[in-house]
């Protein structure tokens, strides 16, 4: 095991572990079928490569009016996928607050 960083006289002992949970919302009534995708560029300012090319995504779900916007990642594919769950998660809230009012 000549070589390797882990061992009896590694000096580095501050291992770190971050870990995030997320509910997953499966009560949403989202047709994706229903949702418009527009490709965007992000509008932030700092960076040669930022406005380079179009990868920020925008969502649109009609039948609610609602839209989601994400430029978070460098890939127009991840970007649509957060802008997708950000819309279902403002329809979760906004089913929550409809069922809050009516009780």
């Amino acid at each position: 095991m000549h070589g390797t960083l882990v061992g009896p006289k590694h000096k580095r002992k501050n291992w770190y572990f971050s870990l995030e949970t997320y509910e997953e919302h499966k009560n949403h009534t989202i047709d994706s079928t229903q949702v418009i995708y527009q490709a965007m560029k992000s509008p932030k300012k700092d960076g040669q490569h930022v406005n380079t090319t179009c990868s920020g995504a925008r969502s649109i779900y009609l039948p609610l009016g609602l839209e989601a916007i994400s430029y978070d990642e460098r890939s127009q594919h991840q970007n649509k996928k957060i802008a997708l769950e950000r819309i279902h998660n403002k329809a979760n809230l906004l089913k929550d607050k409809t069922i809050s009012q009516n009780e």
